[in-house]
């Protein structure tokens, strides 16, 4: 008996090692085959139920230029926060219920960039499309909503 139930936690150990967290995790890289500006949208979920779970991406962006993070639509727009966190760890962090319409990093520093999309508390479940673009330092502006 005592042998079986060694065999069975030696098994079991790498299995719950191996174990990660719920929270989905995209690696995108933005196509710019002709440099600068380049954008890309890309949809995504925000789990509302059980556990409440963000859309979380890591974007690679190239050093010098300017990133920027924009809600393109939504199930509740004004119910969206978006946080972009630098490699050195600087937060970039906004909520739609006020002020711009997206995130802007400049300049970039070359990088996997966290970008994590969540809805404000109450939690929403929805299904959003998330504006991501690279642009040159000298004319950087957010891209408009389609919402």
């Amino acid at each position: 008996m005592w042998r079986f139930s060694r065999l069975a936690l030696v098994l079991a150990v790498p299995l719950l090692l191996s174990a990660r967290s719920a929270e989905a995790q995209t690696r995108v890289v933005i196509p710019c085959p002709d440099g600068a500006p380049c954008s890309m949208q890309v949809p995504g979920h925000i789990d509302a139920y059980g556990s409440v779970l963000p859309w979380v991406a890591s974007v690679a962006v190239p050093a010098n230029f300017c990133f920027t993070l924009t809600i393109w639509s939504a199930d509740a727009p004004n119910d969206i926060s978006m946080t972009a966190i630098r490699p050195d760890g600087i937060v970039y962090r906004l909520s739609l219920t006020s002020g711009p319409d997206g995130v802007v990093v400049k300049p970039t520093t070359a990088g996997w960039y966290t970008v994590k999309v969540d809805s404000l508390k109450p939690a929403v479940e929805q299904i959003f499309v998330l504006q991501m673009s690279l642009q040159p330092l000298d004319g950087c502006t957010l891209v408009s909503v389609g919402r």
